[in-house]
């Protein structure tokens, strides 16, 4: 929660001087920061430092995703309400395909 998986940084820090090579885009699932305010996308930004230390995205977006506490460990449905402050978390599924859909068009070469 709000960062990006391990996993996915050991990959970029492993391959970095092949992906440094190539056009590489890159797109973070988060459900917080989704407004289109100046406070909303420095937050969304911040998601993508490391990445952008290790490489040079020629895209980046950031997508709404799901929440779903069944689907959360109850450590991370307690962080989840947490991190949500007062109103709580937005349960749901907020992915928009059709955004989606379009910038991996936008981005195919």
């Amino acid at each position: 929660m709000g960062e990006w998986l391990p996993e996915m940084l050991e990959f970029i820090r492993t391959n970095q001087a092949k992906l440094s090579q190539i056009p590489t885009a890159i797109f973070t699932v988060h459900m917080l920061n989704t407004g289109k305010d100046d406070a909303s996308r420095e937050a969304k930004n911040a998601y993508t430092i490391p990445i952008r230390k290790m490489i040079a995205p020629v895209n980046e977006a950031f997508f709404a995703g799901e929440e779903n506490p069944a689907k959360l460990s109850v450590p991370n449905q307690v962080l989840a309400r947490i991190v949500a402050g007062d109103a709580g978390p937005k349960i749901g599924d907020f992915r928009e395909w059709d955004k989606v859909r379009a910038w991996a068009k936008e981005i195919s070469i």
